[in-house]
């Protein structure tokens, strides 16, 4: 019998994998992949994940532990992480039309008109295959859904048993069930298992056998078609958005900033990346959330937050720094050390659709002459490189400034870095 299948492929410990390719003395040794600003362990080996470090922990907190187990550590490097995902993604186009990317590091595959053991036996090739042509180790689940897959997905990268796949379709897959606690399906987050537990529902098997009418009048859309879902009924079509609904720019600062002017500066940049990319969008914002804060970790920790609904939807860069600026006055405190700021700009829509508020007076020359200068502004950055031409608040603020002392090379996009070999 011949059916269609999902299946979830996706990279193991994929940031540490991407550095251990390009040296092959990292493996089997324990890595760690650090945030922006070296400041949060992001990815792990197994071997530091069997240390007991988990996942977002302040590197300050660890940090004797990671020297005395002799962790590798690393800076994100996220031009060689990008890279190595769209070669991933370019080996999976061989193996199914039907591609959906999840992350950076996951991906859904659709195939159709195979038998249960043949879709086992693509899947152990995918596995070959990935790890063949990029170094990078794969894990593939498959399910009728993709619910499942992600279940399935799980498995087969829990356990070497499976060499890497693992189908929902395997008689042991209600056993698996029984043995994973609610909190491991896909899309049931806290509140959801807390109202399962509640009314006994604790494994995975318990939710796949809940009644239809008491998910439906207990659940939210998302729990009840988990339900549907795990009974292999598929509900989730696409996990891809149908439209950008926000973007956001945000990062911490190394050493913390104190000063008004040259936190201005540093959002302005925010500012101005975060409209470049709603431009080439074809978006304007509504909506702007800029806020600001000291460590987390300091007896008297500072957040500052205020939201900007705007007249009219804009993309123009020197509207939205005008209006950052009024709004970053808001909330900045004399004598603060600033650990981390952001913009968010949401309620996005076309700029076709862009109405004008009655009440307003536009000063056309003004947006005339504004909108010359970034349209030339894009082109140029496109055409040679971004940030190649920067209006002068932010000028003197590098992008590029975050600190990363562990920064492993651009392999594959530095004529520079590329690996040499030589032969003896």
């Amino acid at each position: 019998m011949t059916d269609k299948y999902i299946a979830l492929v996706d990279c193991n410990n994929f940031f540490v994998s991407c550095e251990r390719v390009f040296n092959p003395r990292l493996r089997d040794v324990p890595v760690a992949v650090l945030s922006n600003n070296d400041g949060c362990v992001v990815a792990r080996s197994q071997e530091v994940k069997d240390l007991g470090i988990p996942m977002g922990i302040p590197v300050f907190r660890v940090r004797e532990k990671l020297e005395k187990n002799g962790v590798r550590t690393f800076s994100s490097n996220f031009v060689l992480y990008g890279d190595m995902s769209a070669r991933v993604q370019k080996t999976l186009s061989h193996f199914s039309y039907d591609i959906e990317p999840y992350s950076i590091d996951e991906s859904f595959l659709g195939v159709k008109g195979m038998t249960a053991k043949q879709v086992r036996q693509w899947g152990q090739e995918i596995v070959s295959t990935v790890y063949q042509w990029t170094g990078i180790p794969v894990s593939v689940g498959i399910g009728r859904t993709r619910t499942l897959a992600k279940l399935a997905n799980h498995i087969a990268k829990k356990n070497p048993e499976y060499s890497g796949v693992f189908s929902s379709d395997d008689p042991h897959m209600a056993d698996w069930m029984a043995r994973y606690p609610i909190e491991e399906v896909w899309g049931i987050g806290r509140r959801l298992a807390k109202k399962c537990r509640s009314h006994g529902i604790t494994s995975v098997k318990d939710l796949r056998d809940a009644d239809r009418k008491w998910a439906a009048k207990y659940l939210d859309t998302v729990g009840t078609r988990t339900v549907l879902e795990l009974n292999g009924e598929e509900c989730i079509t696409t996990t891809v958005p149908s439209k950008t609904r926000s973007i956001i720019r945000s990062r911490s600062f190394d050493p913390p900033i104190i000063d008004f002017d040259t936190l201005y500066r540093t959002l302005s940049l925010f500012v101005a990346t975060a409209a470049g990319k709603i431009r080439e969008k074809k978006l304007c914002t509504k909506h702007i959330t800029l806020f600001i804060m000291t460590s987390r970790f300091i007896e008297d920790n500072y957040y500052g937050s205020v939201p900007v609904i705007l007249d009219r939807a804009t993309n123009n860069t020197i509207e939205l720094m005008k209006i950052m600026k009024i709004g970053l006055r808001r909330i900045y405190r004399t004598g603060r050390r600033y650990k981390k700021g952001g913009v968010v700009f949401s309620s996005l829509v076309d700029e076709d659709a862009v109405q004008l508020p009655l009440s307003e007076s536009v000063d056309e020359r003004f947006q005339n002459r504004t909108e010359k200068i970034l349209s030339v502004m894009d082109t140029v950055n496109k055409k040679i490189g971004e940030g190649t031409v920067k209006l002068g608040s932010y000028q003197f603020i590098n992008k590029k400034t975050d600190k990363k002392e562990q920064l492993s090379k651009r392999f594959t996009t530095s004529w520079q870095d590329i690996p040499v070999v030589k032969a003896k």
